[in-house]
């Protein structure tokens, strides 16, 4: 939405040269799952552990995809959670059930209809988003 307030407006867009879209990582392609691994990969060596996480691992991956939808703010904010409550048990690391706690505070909307990080992995669907997701309501009220 903001690309469009900017557009409307010159002296916004004149302080905002520099525009960035972030699009929600997919997975369905190897190229697109490798860029997503290595994303997780480069995060869990940044956490303040002693041990890795295991975000790259296939059970975390498909989980935080399953509850983001690939959102890279949505999963931003859940490893932080998770991250928090990890360090305030003094954890080596975050675990699952970390992930499960922290999930539900984040997004009540991902955890709707279960939480992924409390199902058996056999249970979780990958759906990938459209390529105008967020744009919904603006494209909804733009047929008006």
């Amino acid at each position: 939405y903001s690309t469009e307030i900017l557009r409307a407006n010159n002296q916004l867009r004149g302080r905002f040269e520099s525009q960035h879209h972030l699009k929600p990582f997919k997975v369905k392609k190897t190229s697109e799952r490798i860029r997503y691994k290595t994303f997780l990969t480069m995060l869990d060596a940044a956490l303040p552990f002693s041990t890795k996480s295991g975000l790259a691992s296939e059970d975390l991956m498909k989980r935080v995809y399953v509850f983001s939808k690939g959102n890279m703010r949505l999963i931003r904010r859940l490893i932080n959670k998770a991250a928090k409550f990890a360090l305030l048990e003094n954890a080596p690391c975050i675990s699952l059930m970390h992930f499960a706690r922290a999930a539900p505070k984040v997004s009540r909307d991902a955890c709707e209809s279960f939480n992924p990080f409390d199902v058996d992995i056999k249970q979780l669907k990958i759906i990938e988003p459209s390529d105008d997701v967020g744009w919904e309501n603006y494209l909804a009220a733009k047929g008006d």
